[in-house]
């Protein structure tokens, strides 16, 4: 399996701290059979969280060797999560922040409180006049999109692949965030999913939220997140999307409250 977001880089944010931490989050992860990890440091300006790609190269390299004198027959690539703000877009070109491997793609986040779909997509906008593309992380976190999950139609549309944590499906962050990823997949509004592990933690609840995934979307379809969709993104080939359907949110009563739909209607899938 694959994983294309995590925190394994040491010392340059939240996650692992030293190698010891990264080899230990590495080892966790291939014991519940990931063999490829997509390292995704945050780039994120006002936590400080802005160690350059050079600086990251440097480190990526020391767990490679790492890795190579413990055993350990894993695949490793260097990305970055990149919090949206609009300095983002005034270090671009700047090698100071990169995409995930050698694909197009640029991984993108926002606040869970306050952050807003309208700046999102102005970043995902800008990327695409660069000629790249964005996955959007983890949204069922964000308060925008569990107020509206159809919210993610828009960047879909455009081209966004979602990525979900499988953490969430655990109640790992909070019931509504379980609640917003179950209501994602049940829609096909997730393409592809990932640990975001800032520790040995995430690795070690793997097999809960696989069994809370599989029960929800089926054994074919919960392995093709980590397997065949996640294989076909970081070769840069497409797979099999899914067309969302806009979820229809239970009302009083036991009646059901139609969505708007008018603002996505006029958009096609990309």
């Amino acid at each position: 399996m694959i994983d294309l977001h995590n925190h394994i880089l040491f010392g340059v944010d939240d996650g692992a701290q030293t190698i010891a931490d990264s080899l230990a989050m590495i080892k966790a992860g291939a014991a519940r059979g990931f063999h490829t990890f997509v390292l995704t440091p945050h780039y994120m300006i006002y936590r400080g969280y802005t160690s350059p790609y050079e600086k990251n190269k440097i480190i990526f390299e020391q767990i490679k060797t790492a890795c190579r004198k413990e055993g350990l027959s894993v695949k490793l690539i260097l990305g970055n999560e990149l919090q949206y703000e609009f300095a983002l877009t005034e270090r671009y070109g700047e090698d100071v922040y990169t995409a995930m491997g050698g694909t197009d793609y640029y991984l993108i986040e926002t606040t869970r409180q306050n952050g807003t779909a309208l700046g999102l997509l102005n970043f995902v906008l800008f990327l695409e006049k660069q000629g790249k593309k964005a996955v959007l992380a983890h949204p069922e976190r964000y308060d925008f999109v569990q107020d509206d999950p159809n919210v993610l139609l828009d960047f879909i549309r455009r081209g966004v692949l979602i990525q979900s944590n499988y953490l969430s499906l655990i109640d790992y962050y909070d019931q509504k965030t379980t609640e917003t990823v179950k209501i994602m997949l049940e829609h096909h509004m997730v393409h592809l999913l990932g640990s975001d592990a800032h520790q040995t933690e995430a690795y070690d609840l793997y097999p809960r939220a696989e069994a809370v995934g599989v029960e929800l979307v089926g054994e074919t379809q919960w392995r093709a997140f980590f397997t065949e969709n996640a294989g076909a993104f970081l070769s840069g080939k497409d797979f099999d999307i899914i067309e969302p359907k806009p979820f229809r949110k239970p009302a009083k009563f036991g009646r059901v409250e139609e969505p708007d739909l008018s603002r996505w209607q006029k958009h096609t899938l990309l």
